[in-house]
């Protein structure tokens, strides 16, 4: 009896697959369920993974042997977690970007940045993927990359973030520089008027 579980190569938990062969002498079968697989004694070597419509998704050598009785194991897929980050011309993360990605077995994800810039596409399929990115109802580019070689698409836009911060000041009081100057009129006013107000007597003090 073999149960299995399924990672990814840094050993983090991954989506079963829709199905896996295994094979033992001159047995074959093809399962698609993973617990408590009732198997002849033997060592069973998995031939194929299909993971996210991706064949051959399995890594390495995936070997059990259930001479000594039931087994549980785990199948490590070819399966790489990625990211995307939308930066300006200043490396600033780009927030509300709307990211396109279309995975190596031609699965489309539509995901808009967070607040650092990111989109977290999960575990995809070996292979390249296509990113789109699209600002402002506007077309940036279109990136192209590996996850498992590059876990973090940098996607760089030729423009400049119209996201003010707390952290940058000059852009803030370019965005609200009209707020600022009616601000600074009316303090002064007030302090105009606290200075001119007249000052009165307290009842009941006789007059000079």
């Amino acid at each position: 009896m073999l149960s299995l579980n399924f990672s990814d190569p840094t050993g983090q938990p991954v989506s079963p697959p829709s199905s896996l062969t295994l094979h033992s002498g001159s047995n074959t079968t093809t399962v698609t369920t993973y617990t408590n697989m009732l198997l002849n004694a033997g060592v069973w070597t998995v031939t194929n993974v299909t993971w996210q419509g991706k064949s051959n998704a399995q890594s390495g050598n995936n070997s059990f042997d259930l001479s000594a009785g039931p087994l549980t194991g785990t199948v490590v897929l070819r399966a790489y977690n990625a990211v995307v980050l939308v930066v300006d011309n200043s490396n600033n993360p780009v927030v509300g970007a709307d990211v396109v990605a279309t995975l190596s077995n031609t699965t489309v994800r539509t995901n808009a940045t967070d607040g650092q810039g990111r989109v977290h596409l999960g575990h995809i399929p070996i292979g390249p993927f296509m990113v789109q990115v699209n600002y402002h109802g506007r077309q940036m580019g279109s990136w192209n990359a590996d996850a498992s070689t590059t876990p973090t698409l940098t996607a760089k836009l030729d423009t400049i973030s119209t996201e003010p911060t707390l952290s940058d000041p000059v852009s803030m009081l370019k965005e609200h520089w009209q707020l600022a100057i009616i601000g600074f009129f009316a303090g002064f006013l007030a302090m105009g008027i606290a200075v001119r107000r007249p000052q009165t007597r307290p009842s009941g003090l006789a007059r000079d």
